[in-house]
């Protein structure tokens, strides 16, 4: 398990071999302490933004996907709406100048 070298530092501190280099009493180490946890607690609130901050673009993402596949979808209902309708004009179009061919065909202008 990674330990943070500043939590190290204060330990190695803690063992120093001449009694001078060690901290002159528990209240300085008991800041020191303090100050690195002051720090871990710092940087995981940081860390918990973050997660927070990712999770929020990758849920706008997954919602800005959802919306464009919404859209694509309408537009492809459209497009064959669109479709049907082109093709029932021409049908209509055809039927109508078959029936005008043969009426003309059938019966004559007389004039």
């Amino acid at each position: 398990m990674p330990v943070d070298a500043e939590l190290i530092a204060i330990a190695k501190l803690c063992l120093e071999i001449d009694p001078k280099d060690r901290p002159r009493d528990a209240g300085v180490l008991a800041e020191r302490v303090t100050s690195y946890l002051t720090s871990v607690e710092s940087r995981l609130r940081q860390a918990e933004v973050e997660r927070a901050t990712e999770a929020a673009r990758a849920e706008e993402a997954l919602q800005t996907a959802k919306q464009h596949e919404l859209a694509a979808s309408a537009e492809r209902r459209a497009r064959k709406l669109q479709m049907g309708l082109a093709a029932v004009v021409l049908c209509v179009l055809t039927v109508g100048g078959i029936a005008a061919t043969w009426t003309a065909a059938e019966f004559p202008r007389t004039a």
